[in-house]
């Protein structure tokens, strides 16, 4: 049924971030590019980054010292002591492991790490091994105040603050040996209470023979036991009334990260009657003592059975897992996947460097393929395959237990997983950028996936998914936003920035953003610092921030919200816009420019390299009002002015000047369009850009001219899927 021809006037607000589906609700955006959601409900241009740099050297300016450095690999955020001391730690192409100095020291800003044997890391040895392709590149873990790495390639380090140094042993030390020593029983040396220092029974005139088995394992400075070594030879003598041995066990020393060693030792393995207890059987070994260095090679025994100390077992230790490319820390664990491989170590309690040989999950499915990433949450450690995701849930005490999610879905990206506030555990992989929803635990929520970038999926199809293992996440709190770097087609390296706008759950884009390696600081300035693989644009290590004015000096920044395709089919038989308008905040002398595309046409209005412009003076804060003016309104003339912030003087002499500041407040700009001759228009899109990049976007006004007819969809009134 028609209606008569009619004039509608409709707004648009509030404005959300892109869906990119054939049917959109008018208030979504096929694409919002440098631009970040402000808590006021607009869009506002976002920012931009320059490099870290030291500090004025002699007046001459800041110097970028990053200039001659390869690309950087990876990076991560380490603080120690409740926040007092903080680390922007980071790997590059050429192998260096350094951190950033801000001293503003005159040569450099970054220091290479030093190893515990006192050299320091050039790059030219012990460098960590670059992989020129898709890789994920290290992986970190904050443990006991000390920070580890690992990268499948090369050793396990530990960063202590001062100094790296292997994490955890690859293999136990040598099995000691061990002799009787002869004494003179009349060698004051060896007398204690006016008999003989020395091992084995005291018998009467009887002789006896004794039998005594050893064991060493290694300590580094953070008291993390090696594995045990293999037996000694048995070492036997014969003891009498005034005869007793010690024995001589001669130790093997360690490497640089070894500060000592401990020896055990079986009892007595002889009894009384001079028998073995079990003949050809090892027996039980117990703590003897503690050799405070890793330089003696001799220690005399001479402690009786009584003395000894506890108990030990061999399970109860282990190597670090050769190849180790994955790492997390869980309830008081350190969990370990190796390069390729199904299973999943984990350490002893509060011994992140002891992996005990069964503590260990075969998370084996061919289908599912080798573990991916690592990802701990309160609850549970997340792990995840190309095409799986398991939940190790529990504690030491009770044990752990590894229960399979799904073997549908899958992480490609183990740098590329947040734990976004309110919303839970979000990774990439298969194809697109997933949101694992539920408790992760056993309280009655089912936990399952679901997909957050259905919305995107024009951005989905940029992605060179082949190379996904290299994305970069962060957290950006400061304008609660969620960033996703992914390689685009065409490169192994990420660019793309999809930022996830959590608390309205909305998506924009961000490009050029060559992230090597990317981290939110810890602290209370909650910086978002990445490193870049851009050695020929922008090389070195960068800062964001909302205040910088372009791209590493490169790339200005563009800010557009491109609209859906508004749909007038469903109110109007015929429709002809006649007005577009914009509500915006402007940040200084600014042009809006507005173009627009009907009927899903192929070419703007306006034309591919322009857009119909508003010259929008008075729109900023940053805008002086002449004070003969001040007291009056720019768009109301006669009506007094918003607030005043005071004035403010500029220039001297004949030319000295004053004006007063203005508050920041929503502008209408409209634009009156020809479309009388135009076919009927069904769909509508509008792009909106400032001709500079300060500029808010709060809603859209539209115009139409056109024949109302009642239409009802099928599909919202008698079911079925729109």
């Amino acid at each position: 049924m028609k209606e008569t021809r009619v004039v509608q006037h409709l707004v648009i607000r509030p404005l959300r971030g892109m869906g990119q589906r054939w049917v959109e609700p008018p208030s979504r955006a096929a694409r919002v590019r440098d631009m970040r959601w402000n808590p006021r409900d607009g869009w506002q241009d976002s920012g931009g980054y320059r490099e870290l740099t030291n500090d004025y050297d002699q007046g001459e300016g800041p110097i970028n010292s990053y200039a001659n450095e390869s690309q950087v690999t990876s990076m991560t955020w380490f603080a120690q002591h409740n926040g007092s001391v903080q680390w922007l730690i980071y790997t590059t192409a050429s192998g260096r492991w350094c951190y950033f100095n801000g001293s503003g020291a005159p040569v450099t800003n970054h220091t290479d790490i030093y190893y515990i044997d006192g050299t320091q890391f050039d790059g030219s040895a012990r460098s960590i091994t670059f992989v020129d392709g898709p890789n994920p590149g290290p992986q970190y873990q904050v443990f006991g105040n000390r920070l580890y790495m690992v990268n499948g390639l090369d050793e396990p380090l530990c960063f202590d603050g001062i100094k790296a140094r292997r994490a955890g042993f690859a293999n136990a030390p040598k099995a000691p040996d061990a002799m009787a020593a002869n004494r003179i029983p009349t060698d004051t040396t060896w007398m204690l209470n006016a008999k003989i220092k020395g091992l084995g029974y005291e018998t009467g005139d009887q002789t006896l023979t004794n039998a005594y088995r050893y064991r060493q394992s290694f300590l580094n400075e953070h008291g993390q036991e090696s594995p045990l070594s293999e037996n000694s030879g048995l070492v036997t003598w014969e003891s009498g009334a005034s005869v007793k041995a010690p024995i001589a066990v001669t130790l093997s020393t360690g490497g640089p990260e070894v500060v000592a060693r401990r020896i055990y030792r079986t009892q007595n393995l002889m009894d009384t009657s001079g028998d073995p207890y079990t003949p050809g059987v090892g027996g039980a070994f117990f703590f003897l003592a503690e050799v405070q260095d890793n330089v003696s090679t001799i220690y005399m025994d001479v402690a009786p059975d009584a003395g000894l100390g506890a108990a030990v077992d061999d399970l109860d230790f282990g190597p670090w897992p050769a190849q180790a490319a994955l790492i997390a820390a869980f309830k008081d664990t350190m969990f370990l996947a190796t390069t390729g491989d199904s299973r999943l170590y984990f350490s002893a309690p509060g011994m992140p460097e002891n992996f005990p040989p069964d503590n260990l999950f075969d998370l084996g499915n061919d289908k599912a393929g080798p573990i991916t990433a690592l990802c701990s949450t309160k609850n549970a450690l997340v792990v995840f395959k190309g095409r799986g995701i398991y939940l190790v849930r529990g504690d030491p005490e009770s044990g752990f237990t590894a229960d399979t999610l799904t073997l549908d879905e899958g992480c490609d990206a183990p740098n590329a997983i947040l734990e976004i506030p309110g919303l839970g555990i979000v990774y990439v992989g298969a194809g697109e950028i997933r949101l694992l929803d539920g408790a992760l635990a056993n309280t009655g929520t089912p936990t399952k996936t679901v997909p957050l970038s259905a919305t995107i999926l024009d951005e989905m199809e940029r992605v060179n998914w082949a190379a996904v293992c290299t994305a970069r996440a962060a957290i950006y709190h400061r304008d609660h936003e969620a960033w996703f770097i992914l390689p685009t087609l065409g490169k192994h390296l990420p660019d793309l920035a999809l930022i996830y706008h959590y608390d309205i759950g909305e998506w924009s884009l961000r490009e050029h953003f060559p992230v090597g390696g990317l981290v939110e600081t810890g602290d209370h300035r909650g910086y978002l610092i990445f490193g870049s693989w851009d050695v020929a644009n922008v090389p070195g290590v960068y800062v964001y921030s909302p205040g910088w004015t372009n791209k590493g000096g490169v790339w200005d920044i563009e800010p557009l919200y491109e609209t859906a395709h508004m749909d007038f089919g469903r109110a109007w038989e015929i429709s002809r816009p006649l007005r577009l308008g914009v509500v915006v905040v402007g940040y200084g002398t600014n042009d809006v420019q507005v173009n627009y595309v009907i009927n899903r046409g192929m070419v703007n209005a306006y034309g591919p390299t322009r857009a119909e412009d508003h010259t929008a003076l008075h729109l900023g804060h940053d805008q002086l009002y002449p004070t003969d003016d001040a007291a009056v309104d720019p768009e109301n003339p006669g009506q007094a002015s918003f607030p005043l912030y005071g004035a403010v003087v500029w220039g001297a002499g004949p030319t000295v000047a004053t004006a007063q500041w203005a508050n920041h407040r929503p502008v209408t700009i409209e634009w009156d369009i020809g479309s009388q001759h135009m076919e009927p228009v069904s769909e509508l899109q509008m792009s909106i850009r400032p001709a500079g990049r300060r500029i808010q976007l709060c809603a859209l006004q539209i115009s139409i001219d056109g024949e109302r007819s009642n239409v009802r969809v099928l599909s919202d009134n008698w079911g079925g899927t729109p």
